[in-house]
Formats: C-alpha cells, structure tokens, sequence
C-alpha cells in the first residue's frame, strides 16, 4: 500500500460547516491560498488537498479560491460550487503583506464571502466576517536562522495578526498548538489541531523500475527520505531513530 500526505480535510469541512450553519443555508466560503510559491510547496499541497476533498464532500455551499497569478500549480476544479479568482497581488513581500492587510478584505465584501479560510498565515486586520486561519509550524519563532531578518520579523507579524484577528485557528499538530500557546499565549480553546493525514493511493506496483535502481545504486532494501535538507524537517531524527536498531536489523538496509 502507498500512502500520500494530505490534510485532515474531513475536520477542516466540519469546522468551516460550524461557522456555516451560525447564517443559515448555503453560503459563500472564501479560501486565500495565496503565497510567495511559483511550484507547489508544503503549504500549497496542504491548500490543494483540501479544495480537492471540500469538492467532493461539499456540494451546496459556494467556494470563492482567491490565489495569485503566479501560482501556476493551481488546477481549477469541476466542481459546479467552486470559483477560482485569479488576483494579481504585489510579488514583494512587504507589500503583499500591506495587501492582505489593507486590500483583501475589501475582496470578502465584494463576493459577500461568510467565512473565510487562509490556508496559511497572512498579515489580516479585522476581517468583514469570521476568518480561520492554518498556521503550520511556529519555524520564524522556533528556528531564527531558517529565514532572513527581515523575512523572519515579516512571518511572525503574520502569526500574530492571525492569533489576534482569525474566530479560529488550525494547527497541524499538538507540538505545533505547544508552540503557538506558549509564543502567543492564545486561549487553547480557540485552537483546533487537525494532523495532517494520509489518503490512499493504490497497492504498491512490483519491484522499483531496474533502470532507477541502476541509477541510484539501490540495495535490495533501503530507507527513502522526501523532503527538504532543512533544519525544521528534522531528518537527523531518522538517523538517530536508525541507530538504536539491532545490529542485525541495521545491517539488512
């Protein structure tokens, strides 16, 4: 079996229907998934995923995308219910911010939006409606050196209007929800922690093709890691996890 991650889009769904039935009926939901990426990234994925699965388990209210111009990656759904708003916002990051802090909301007026879901944290104001808003890790906080000064100060603002101004905020996890208590001091009842889960995919096809094997000089057995060389990916914890196996076990990999 091969599993694949994706968010735990079911309870986001159950959230966002919470905040629904408080106006009665169908309503308008907006989601920004507006970021600084050209090519599908973590946060990006995580956004994705959950429009796909909101497609398929949500048919009576309305879904307004809001996403930039150079977001490329972004593949309109065939869902009746769902609209993509194509926005041309500024590619500078200081002044995207003051965009989404000073414009955006004029846009959740304009499409009388009911609730709205920033799949990841953005500098807000008040908002015209009740906001929730996924903050996937507190790295600008936690790890100084992933980001520059300027960049690092940027995020955390963003962190902080989302505490202050989303009804509700969504974390991928309990160590994440540790974090953002304890770096912002926010009521723990007003955050919802939602992992990030696995959808599956089919039965595993046989032996790797020969030709990659050859390639990459794989043994017959062997441990796979995807991601990022970073800091926050922790892929040192793999090493250390390998090294406490039995000298039998280790030397079969």
């Amino acid at each position: 079996m091969i599993l694949r991650g994706s968010p735990a889009c079911a309870t986001v769904v159950r959230h966002l229907g919470v905040q629904g039935r408080t106006v009665g009926g169908a309503i308008n939901i907006g989601v920004n998934i507006v970021t600084a990426n050209r090519t599908l990234r973590g946060a990006d994925r995580y956004a994705t995923q959950l429009l796909s699965h909101l497609s398929t388990t949500d048919r009576i209210n309305q879904y307004l995308v809001f996403y930039a111009d150079w977001q490329t990656f972004v593949k309109h759904l065939p869902a009746p219910n769902f609209r993509f708003i194509r926005l041309s916002p500024p590619r500078n990051p200081v002044r995207r911010s003051l965009w989404h802090a000073l414009a955006f909301h004029h846009l959740l007026k304009r499409y009388r939006i009911r609730v709205i879901h920033y799949s990841n944290p953005a500098l807000i104001m008040r908002q015209p409606c009740p906001a929730v808003v996924t903050i996937h890790d507190l790295a600008e906080f936690t790890t100084p050196g992933k980001y520059g000064m300027l960049r690092r100060y940027g995020r955390r603002l963003s962190v902080l209007s989302s505490v202050r101004y989303a009804t509700a905020i969504i974390t991928v996890s309990q160590s994440s929800r540790q974090a953002l208590e304890a770096v912002t001091h926010i009521d723990p009842r007003a955050v919802a922690v939602i992992p990030e889960g696995v959808s599956f995919c089919g039965e595993a096809g046989g032996l790797p093709d020969p030709g990659i094997r050859a390639k990459y000089r794989l043994p017959p057995r062997y441990i796979l890691y995807v991601g990022a060389l970073e800091r926050t990916k922790q892929a040192e914890s793999i090493v250390r996890a390998f090294s406490l196996l039995e000298d039998a076990l280790k030397d079969s990999y």
